[in-house]
């Protein structure tokens, strides 16, 4: 079960790990003392927010499931895996850290708080975004943040409002059983309704709410299936055959974007870490993993539906492997688009005014293309491959390379054009490589289901 919640789905547990890594080398360098103990678990503490976001993500579609199912003793297992991820995200953390010297109170206070605020990020963010002007006064009054943390007053109230965050975390599948029957059921088909009274009370929803429903789903529909008649699917129509949606969301683009330049401001101010660079470099790379966890949704999307492109295949306009391969391309782009208009919006605004240097936004353009390239290789390997499988391994060591690559080129000008050059090709050769697998081995449409693992 601790599998189910944190690990399914690698891409971005994988990213978040990442952090441990850092935590490690920071603990084994530098001089011992409560500084680099503290270091320790702050960078045990950002990966504990995204993984503890992730888990009660899962969490609640579990439960919900299971609880509509009726499924015997699913509380009890779910609040076991919840114990695991405590133990495994804080508790092993904060042992490390303090026997790295760091301060019990403020270790605890770090990651306990973490892992609390990422359990509120589902279903409560307004709460965590409540965070933010909190943090302007109490910076406006008392100083820097590295002073007023450092308050065992402070430290105990995060403490108790995480454990009590904690207190509702752990009553999330309780809760989520007894409202499973009233879960709004999006298609109620199976259930054979035969009027529009059956539908409103199958998915708990109005009548003017489920004639608004119905209007969409039929928008998004006929967009999709638009010169099916003619033999010409479109990218649209494959996203829909295959379960995802491949469009872009404009309106949580422009607000993503408006955020990123907020975040940058209140660096700049002395609100958030003081550091606007780092902030600059931490957006960048949420917009390259945007774009990681769409392509992965593709991913998924394909290897769980290998029944439902069996049946595609049988379909007498269905087009031919080298059709589909095109359609993949044109999704794979369209994806994507989101991310890099969200990018390339905030880094205009930065460098309009002057806020960051060129060099800056070169280097963030290399972090979002890098991992674009990551995303991309991931979707070619997996359908240029024989099986299809819950971990690739080859996607797991393009990823590697990808990251040797970017630090090469951007460290490696000191020691000369050629570790520049290495760096570029760590990156750009896997690619390539990923790319020619995909364009010239057979396309596993539909995915081999023989030795897959994931759920059909």
């Amino acid at each position: 079960m601790v599998f189910e919640l944190l690990i399914r789905r690698p891409a971005i547990p994988c990213v978040l790990s990442l952090f441990y890594i850092f935590s490690a080398l920071a603990g084994g360098s530098g001089n011992a003392g409560p500084g680099r103990g503290m270091l320790v678990a702050v960078l045990a503490a950002i990966p504990a927010a995204g993984l503890c976001a992730i888990a009660t993500e899962r969490l609640i579609r579990y439960a919900a499931s299971a609880g509509a199912l009726g499924v015997p003793r699913h509380v009890d297992t779910l609040r076991a895996a919840q114990i695991a991820v405590f133990l495994l995200l804080v508790a092993f953390p904060w042992l490390i850290a303090i026997e790295h010297d760091a301060p019990w109170l403020g270790a605890a206070a770090l990651l306990i708080g973490g892992a609390a605020g990422g359990t509120l990020l589902v279903g409560m963010g307004w709460l965590v975004a409540l965070l933010i002007p909190l943090v302007w006064i109490m910076n406006a009054e008392f100083g820097p943040p590295e002073h007023w943390l450092a308050w065992p007053a402070l430290q105990w109230l995060v403490i108790a409002g995480s454990l009590a965050a904690f207190w509702r975390w752990m009553q999330l599948p309780l809760r989520m059983q007894l409202l499973a029957p009233t879960i709004q059921v999006a298609f109620a088909d199976a259930g054979h309704e035969e009027s529009d009274a059956d539908m409103v009370d199958a998915t708990n929803l109005s009548p003017p709410q489920l004639a608004e429903f119905e209007r969409k789903e039929d928008n998004i529909v006929e967009g999709a299936v638009r010169g099916v008649a003619d033999g010409s699917l479109s990218s649209a129509g494959l996203a829909l055959g295959l379960g995802f949606w491949s469009g872009t969301a404009w309106r949580a683009v422009g607000i993503c974007s408006a955020l990123g330049v907020v975040a940058v401001t209140m660096a700049r101010n002395g609100y958030l870490l003081r550091q606007p660079q780092i902030i600059y470099v931490l957006i960048c790379l949420g917009t390259g993993f945007l774009a990681l966890s769409r392509v992965s949704t593709i991913v998924q999307r394909w290897k769980g539906t290998a029944a439902e492109q069996g049946l595609l295949l049988l379909t007498p306009l269905w087009p031919s492997r080298n059709q589909v391969r095109s359609l993949f391309l044109v999704t794979l782009i369209r994806v994507q688009v989101g991310a890099a208009v969200s990018w390339v919006a905030i880094s205009a605004i930065l460098l309009g005014l002057k806020w960051i240097d060129p060099s800056e936004a070169k280097y963030g353009a290399l972090y979002v293309i890098a991992t674009s390239l990551v995303a991309c290789s991931y979707l070619w390997v997996a359908l240029g491959s024989r099986e299809a499988k819950e971990w690739q391994i080859s996607a797991i060591v393009i990823a590697l390379l990808a990251v040797t690559g970017v630090v090469l080129f951007q460290f490696g000008a000191p020691l000369g054009p050629l570790y520049r050059a290495a760096g570029a090709a760590a990156v750009l050769i896997p690619t390539l490589i990923s790319y020619l697998v995909f364009r010239f081995r057979p396309l596993q449409f539909p995915a081999n289901p023989k030795s897959r693992k994931a759920d059909v």
